[in-house]
């Protein structure tokens, strides 16, 4: 065949093949390459760094863009198209060409090319694609009148949730989720502010998707929640599309309710740092990454649940709390509870895979030592106090069977095993399978081991003939079996030659050709009997799949609780008392993160909600002096109780909050037209809409973002309406605008605390101590020579600041006389 009509039907394989799959990248295989042409090999190049080339398109047509990579380098870089939210198809190459002999009408002789997995970011489920230390979610999100649905699964381990939220509690469940793939039907637009800077895929319309969701899971009952039901039907019509013949197993979708955990918008999340930093985006420096001292995967993912997810159920949590004190009072159950846990493999990813009929070989040899563990972990937990740890290695029956069927079935990695009594030996990763595992494939072992043997005898009555001493027998891809001798080497007259190298000669021989064809049907034959022990033990796999996720969830919960016990033992940390109560009070608390760093100074903190002193906190000091480090660690201590933890003080009492809402700092949106001023604000109103008198909120420097005039005067109004408003949440304010300590004179429930400074004549120093009081000057000046600003501009400052100060206190006393008395 001509090569440009070669070219022609490459080309016209791969546009049918984008035509059939549009908004995916086809990863095109072409020999032992993966190739991308046409625009998205533009786009691939940019995205992966890979050279931009052109090749011939057929005929006089003009060339076409294309970029590529080896096949074996698809590991690397599928990872990277999917984490920055594309979808790729991967296009393999299939034995066969086209019907018909080459040149022949109608046929090109090439090989035909098809799609054998489509892969979106959030469906992804092989263990080399995902991160290991958080969930990989599929969201999908579909607008009713004033609700919004909301549906998430974990495609990996099999998690399938729905929830209807309203657009703040919708952008905190994302928040939480992070998902990895959004979907969102093109006759259901949602609020583009939601889905902002995430992986949105649109899919077609919604008006089957929820027959698609009752035909899929008949028993799920969602009738309730109609736009939670639409989307969670749309999730099951993209994983239909997508994943063809391989639709991942889910649990039946099940209702999350909001009220069952701690509401923390997305703006708290990022203010307090719980999973990752705020500036730089890292896990190293946030709450998580100061307290994960998890041993397993998903007890890591589980920890981050729970500090995502605080508790509002005193029972719950104080379920917690005993497993905690018990592992904390124990350092030989912790150590001997890590060397079991750390053992155990991925089980809930596993158990996903496994339901779905995928598990590997290696996947079913750790689901068995999962289960062959268990009689060890009951060892390790039989004394414990606790009836969640003793229950740990209780017996599974199903997970027991499937153990001792694999031990019969499968080989050890990296030991030999003599097979079907032949003299012949193996090791495991050739053969997987005991020759015990059924009669069909002892005799396919044996008569492999035969075939394997007669070429060790042949070829040694080869060297004993004249100048033959040194032929070898080697195999390879293309030629099969052949004998290889240096070059020039003389050889019988019967040989064939095969061709040859630099240094050396193929031939191939009668007996050789024959033999060859005997070892090809034995080790068919071996391929397929454990095809067939494959197929029976993936689906022994998946009917213990549901008693693997069950154990799974177990464990994680152990592995995220002794992590909680380890970091406690390590730092002192104490239980909390937690109740209904409306009292926050902490005694010596220290921030759970700072403090991993050095030398900290605990502070005391006190909150009563509606009471008549301790409800509003006016926080004020200087810049430097610890209020921001002293507001998070308040509310991140209320936090760690609710999630069961121990927590950094010496001792506590949290009258449960049902959310934390903060507004700390603030940056310019130049991409939505939103000043930080506009930011500021639009948080704050955020804040004061979701508070409830149980709530915990911390504000800091309200007002800053405009003039000091309109500033002062939001701030003013902000606190006062805390205090005084139609719901009194336990808050404290942070703030430079000193004059609003002027409302601690005629609001009761105002208290004033202050970050202290201390003077001494070589400059200020800042012992990050709370105590009550306001403070009376800012110490920014003293601020700014730290900074290194010149002598004569500090200065200059000091007169402006003498000149002012007068007409603050002023405005102080005006501020007093002018508020109106607490309702």
């Amino acid at each position: 065949m001509p090569p440009s009509r070669q070219y022609g039907e490459l080309v016209s394989q791969y546009l049918d093949l984008r035509d059939d799959n549009p908004g995916v990248i086809i990863l095109f295989r072409v020999g032992s390459f993966y190739e991308v042409w046409f625009e998205d090999a533009e786009l691939v190049s940019r995205e992966l760094g890979l050279k931009l080339t052109e090749r011939p398109s057929g005929g006089s047509a003009p060339p076409v863009s294309q970029c590529g990579f080896a096949h074996h380098a698809l590991d690397t870089f599928l990872p990277r198209l999917l984490s920055r939210g594309y979808r790729v198809a991967v296009c393999e190459e299939s034995d066969e060409a086209p019907a018909g002999p080459p040149g022949a009408p109608g046929s090109s002789g090439i090989r035909q090319r098809d799609v054998v997995r489509t892969l979106t970011p959030g469906t992804v489920t092989d263990p080399r694609l995902l991160r290991e230390d958080r969930p990989t979610y599929l969201v999908a999100i579909a607008p009713l009148e004033d609700r919004l649905g909301l549906a998430w699964t974990d495609v990996a381990a099999g998690e399938f949730k729905a929830a209807e939220l309203d657009l703040d509690e919708a952008a905190a469940e994302l928040q939480r989720l992070e998902p990895a793939e959004v979907i969102v039907s093109v006759d259901r637009p949602v609020p583009e502010g939601l889905v902002a800077r995430r992986p949105v895929t649109p899919v077609g319309p919604s008006e089957n998707a929820v027959s698609r969701l009752q035909r899929a899971f008949p028993e799920a009952d969602l009738s309730s929640l109609p736009a939670a039901e639409i989307a969670a039907g749309l999730i099951v019509g993209y994983l239909e599309e997508t994943q063809g013949a391989e639709v991942p197993v889910l649990d039946s979708p099940t209702p999350a309710t909001p009220d069952e955990v701690m509401r923390l918008d997305a703006v708290t999340q990022q203010h307090l740092e719980l999973v990752e930093t705020e500036r730089t985006r890292e896990r190293a420096g946030s709450l998580l990454g100061t307290l994960d001292r998890t041993v397993t995967p998903m007890g890591r993912r589980m920890l981050r649940s729970w500090l995502l997810r605080p508790l509002v159920n005193p029972r719950t949590i104080g379920v917690r709390q005993q497993i905690v004190a018990e592992l904390v009072a124990d350092a030989r159950l912790r150590a001997s509870l890590t060397d079991r846990l750390a053992a155990v493999a991925d089980l809930e990813r596993l158990a996903g895979r496994a339901s779905a009929r995928r598990a590997s070989l290696d996947d079913l040899r750790a689901l068995g030592e999962a289960a062959a563990a268990l009689p060890e972990l009951a060892e390790v937990t039989a004394g414990c106090t606790s009836a969640f740890l003793r229950a740990l290695g209780r017996p599974r029956p199903a997970l027991a069977e499937f153990a001792e069927r694999a031990g019969a079935a499968l080989t050890t990695p990296g030991r030999g095993e003599r097979a079907g009594g032949s003299g012949g030996s193996s090791s495991a990763d050739d053969r997987p399978f005991r020759a015990s595992a059924s009669p069909d494939l002892a005799e396919a072992l044996t008569r492999l081991d035969r075939a394997r043997a007669w070429q060790g005898t042949y070829v040694n009555r080869l060297r004993r003939q004249p100048g033959l001493s040194r032929v070898k027998l080697e195999q390879n891809s293309t030629q099969g079996l052949f004998l290889e001798v240096p070059l020039n080497t003389r050889v019988p007259a019967e040989w064939i030659r095969r061709g040859g190298l630099q240094k050396v000669e193929r031939y191939s021989t009668p007996e050789l050709d024959e033999h060859a064809q005997e070892l090809a049907e034995a080790e068919a034959q071996v391929a397929a009997e454990a095809r067939v022990l494959l197929t029976e033990l993936r689906g022994a796999a998946a009917e213990a799949a549901e008693a693997a996720r069950d154990l799974a969830r177990h464990l994680a919960a152990a592995d995220a609780l002794l992590s909680l016990a380890v970091v406690a033992a390590e730092r002192g940390w104490v239980q909390p008392e937690v109740d209904t109560g409306d009292a926050i009070e902490i005694v010596e608390g220290r921030h759970p993160v700072v403090e991993a760093f050095g030398p900290f100074q605990p502070n005391d903190a006190r909150f009563v909600a509606r009471g008549e002193q301790d409800q509003l906190v006016i926080l004020t000091g200087p810049n430097m002096a610890g209020k921001s480090t002293w507001m998070r660690q308040v509310a991140l201590i209320v936090l760690l109780a609710q999630a069961g933890s121990f927590v950094p003080a010496t001792s506590a009492r949290i009258g449960l909050a049902d959310g934390i809402f903060t507004r700390i700092g603030a940056v310019d949106d130049l991409a939505g037209g939103r000043s930080t001023f506009m930011i500021e604000m639009e948080e704050t109103a955020s804040v004061l809409r979701a508070a409830s008198d149980r709530s915990l909120i911390v504000l800091d420097e309200i007002g800053r973002g405009t003039s000091t005039h309109d500033g002062m005067a939001i701030a003013w109004s902000v606190a006062e309406y805390l205090a005084t408003g139609p719901v009194r949440p336990r808050a404290v304010v942070a703030t430079h605008y000193h004059e609003l300590a002027a409302l601690a004179d005629v609001h009761p429930q105002v208290t004033l605390l202050r970050a202290t400074v201390e003077e001494r004549p070589e400059g200020v120093t800042f012992p990050h101590r709370v105590e009550p009081g306001a403070a009376d000057r800012s110490f920014g000046i003293e601020v700014a020579r730290l900074a290194g600003l010149p002598p004569a501009l500090l200065e200059r400052a000091r007169q402006v600041a003498d000149a002012v100060e007068p007409l603050s206190a002023e405005v102080a006393q005006r501020l007093g006389r002018a508020t109106r008395p607490s309702s």
